[in-house]
């Protein structure tokens, strides 16, 4: 498998960009305490409590299913719930997730990596360090959720001198193009390691307009059970951004690139 080689990214900030959602997720081994109010408490307490960046803290429940084989030999499944909890920004654009076998990171108002989000998930990481303590880390991930949009743009051929040379694949066949009514994509990237990154991409029709949107969806994954060290998190996370955004870069036309800046 070849290894991508892409050049390091312009890491200066747009001025339009186009992200709607980032999240960053640490899955571990499970810990049922978290569900009790104390840890709950202790969390928020953690990260600064009702006057620190997280003023809401709300119990958070999921449903999952878990299967069994029973006595027939047949695979069983059966809804299993999971409380946790929530804290939230005063505007709810930032939430910190923390689940008896996860938590997470999440916003809708990024603005910068070093001095906004990675502060952010630092003081996240070391507060389920001090009050989860978790020992083994199965999966970690940084997603990066961009909707593109331009002027003009009514089809998904519109999108191709504005993408890099390949990535619309058949919505930019000349043949076929042009009847083309939705267009997605999912690839998988082998990365060095066991490092992958999962790029789904697209058209999105913008609501109330005739325009045609373009999303880029990038999954920057690891999996595999690792000791839990806030360190190597941090580290980890920090490539993860940087990997995202090379890819991101190379994705996009220098020239509609330049048209973010």
């Amino acid at each position: 498998m070849t290894v991508l080689d892409l050049p390091d990214p312009d890491t200066s900030r747009l001025s339009k960009a186009p992200l709607a959602l980032v999240v960053f997720q640490v899955k571990h081994e499970a810990h049922a305490a978290v569900s009790e109010t104390s840890v709950g408490l202790a969390l928020h307490a953690t990260m600064g409590g009702v006057s620190g960046r997280y003023p809401k803290l709300e119990p958070h429940h999921t449903v999952g299913v878990s299967f069994a084989v029973g006595p027939d030999g047949n695979a069983q499944g059966q809804q299993v719930q999971a409380t946790g909890w929530r804290m939230s920004s005063q505007d709810t654009r930032w939430i910190a997730s923390i689940m008896p076998d996860s938590f997470s990171l999440e916003t809708t108002a990024y603005t910068t990596w070093d001095s906004d989000f990675a502060e952010r998930l630092n003081e996240l990481l070391d507060a389920v360090a001090e009050v989860v303590s978790p020992e083994l880390v199965q999966r970690i991930g940084l997603r990066y959720v961009n909707v593109l949009t331009a002027s003009g743009a009514t089809t998904a051929q519109d999108w191709e001198t504005r993408l890099a040379p390949g990535v619309l694949g058949l919505a930019a066949n000349p043949d076929l193009g042009g009847a083309v009514v939705e267009h997605r994509q999912q690839t998988v990237f082998g990365l060095d390691g066991n490092i992958s990154a999962l790029v789904m991409h697209g058209t999105v029709v913008q609501p109330g307009s005739d325009e045609v949107g373009y999303q880029l969806d990038y999954d920057i994954f690891r999996e595999g059970s690792q000791p839990f060290d806030t360190a190597a998190l941090k580290k980890d996370a920090a490539d993860f951004n940087k990997r995202c955004l090379q890819i991101f870069q190379t994705t996009l036309s220098d020239e509609f690139l330049a048209t973010l800046r």
